[in-house]
C-alpha cells in the first residue's frame, strides 16, 4: 500500500507547527514528535519487522531511542493495519503480557531540561494515538521527571480491565508527589473520564496556573478541575522524557499506535491556538467528525496565509511567456 503524501507537501498553505506563516502560535512549542515524518526517524529490519530505532523530536532535533531492555516500536511501513488515515504510525507493542512493557522510548537524560515546563509552568499538549489493547493497572502515554525520586507529570491511563471490551478505562492528568494524581475532577478521585476504545483518539490536556482541562475529541467533551497548585519539580537534574510507560517500569504497558505529540509551554497560549492545533491533527489524521460543530475548523483545515503564486519566468524563454530582464544574469526557467 502507498501511503499519503506528507501532511503539507501537496499543499503549502496548509498550518503545521513548522509552517505557521502569518499564524504563529504564541506560545512555545517544546517538543513534537510527528510519525508519519520518515525524514526524522532511523529504521531497522528484523525478522520482517521494519522497527524504529531513532526518531527525533522536530523541534530541538533530539533523539529519542529504546531505553536498555526494551524493543524498539515498529514502524507501520504502509501495513494497513498500522496505519491511521493512510497515514504511518509507530506501533507500541506487547509480545507477552509482562508486568513491564516490551516497548518505549526515551530521549537521553537531561535532554529537555530547560525546554519543558516545570514547577507550576504552564503546560499544555496534545497526544493523537489508538488504542491496540491494555493490561491493569496505570498505563502511561507520556511522563517526564523523575517520578521515582522527585515529581513527574504526564498523561495516563488507569485500566480496570484486561482487554479493550473488557474493562473500564479513563485519562488522568498523573503527577508524582506524595502519590498525587491530577484526576479530570480532582474532588473527586473515583473521577473517569473513557476514551474512545479502539479508534484514534485526539487528546488535549493543560495544566495553567491551578486549573487544568482535559479533552479528547476537540472541546465536545471535557473535564477540568480549579484551584489545584501543581508542583511538579524544578528539573535541573535526572529530567526523563518517556513516551508509552511509566519512567523506569512498575506499570504495565499500554499497546498503541502513535501518531503525533506536540507540547507547547507558555502562558500566553489562547484558545485560538489550540483550536489551530486541534484543526491541523483533525485534518491530518482523519478525526474531523470529533471536532465541535462550532469548532472554527471543523469543515477546513488552518492555513499559514501562504499561498502559490503565478510561475513567473526570467530571461529569453518560449515564445509567449513573458519576458523580463533579470538583474543577477540567472538563466531561463521557471520559478513558483
Amino acid at each position: 500500500m502507498t501511503v499519503a503524501a506528507k501532511y503539507g507537501s501537496d499543499n503549502v498553505s496548509l498550518w503545521t507547527p513548522s509552517a505557521t506563516g502569518s499564524n504563529p502560535l504564541s506560545s512555545d512549542v517544546v517538543a513534537w514528535i510527528d510519525c508519519e515524518d520518515t525524514d526524522e526517524m532511523t529504521t531497522v529490519v528484523d525478522d520482517g519487522h521494519s522497527y524504529v530505532s531513532i526518531i527525533k523530536d522536530k523541534i530541538n532535533d533530539i533523539s529519542f531511542g529504546a531505553p536498555d531492555n526494551y524493543q524498539r516500536p515498529r514502524f507501520s511501513n504502509a501495513t494497513d493495519s498500522l496505519l491511521i488515515n493512510n497515514r504511518n504510525t509507530l506501533h507500541f507493542w506487547e509480545a507477552s503480557q509482562q508486568s513491564t512493557p516490551d516497548t518505549a522510548l526515551t530521549a537521553t537524560l537531561d535532554a529537555f531540561d530547560g525546554h519543558l515546563a516545570e514547577n507550576n509552568d504552564s503546560r499544555y499538549a496534545f497526544f493523537v494515538y489508538k488504542p491496540m489493547d491494555y493490561y491493569g493497572g496505570s498505563n502511561y502515554l507520556y511522563q517526564y521527571g523523575k517520578g521515582q525520586t522527585a515529581k513527574g507529570y504526564g498523561l495516563a491511563m488507569w485500566v480496570t480491565g484486561s482487554t479493550l471490551t473488557n474493562t473500564s478505562h479513563y485519562y488522568y492528568m498523573a503527577h508524582w508527589g506524595g502519590g498525587k494524581r491530577y484526576y479530570p475532577d480532582e474532588s473527586d478521585h473515583d473521577s473517569k473520564y473513557y476514551n474512545k476504545g479502539g479508534v484514534t483518539n485526539l487528546v488535549y490536556h493543560q495544566h495553567n496556573g491551578t486549573s487544568g482541562y482535559l479533552s479528547h475529541d476537540g472541546n465536545q467533551t471535557a473535564a477540568s478541575y480549579s484551584s489545584t497548585t501543581l508542583t511538579t519539580n524544578n528539573f535541573d537534574q535526572d529530567l526523563e522524557l518517556w513516551i508509552g510507560e511509566e519512567i523506569g517500569g512498575g506499570g504495565r504497558g499500554i499497546e498503541f499506535l502513535l501518531a503525533e505529540m506536540i507540547m507547547v509551554t507558555g502562558s500566553s497560549f489562547s484558545d485560538a491556538d489550540r483550536q489551530r492545533v486541534e484543526g491541523y491533527l483533525a485534518h491530518k489524521w482523519g478525526l474531523t467528525a470529533d471536532l465541535a460543530s462550532n469548532h472554527p475548523y471543523k469543515s477546513s483545515a488552518p492555513t499559514n496565509g501562504i499561498s502559490v503564486g503565478p510561475t513567473v519566468y526570467f530571461g529569453d524563454d518560449d515564445a509567449g511567456k513573458n519576458k523580463c530582464c533579470d538583474p543577477a544574469g540567472a538563466t531561463d526557467g521557471p520559478v513558483t
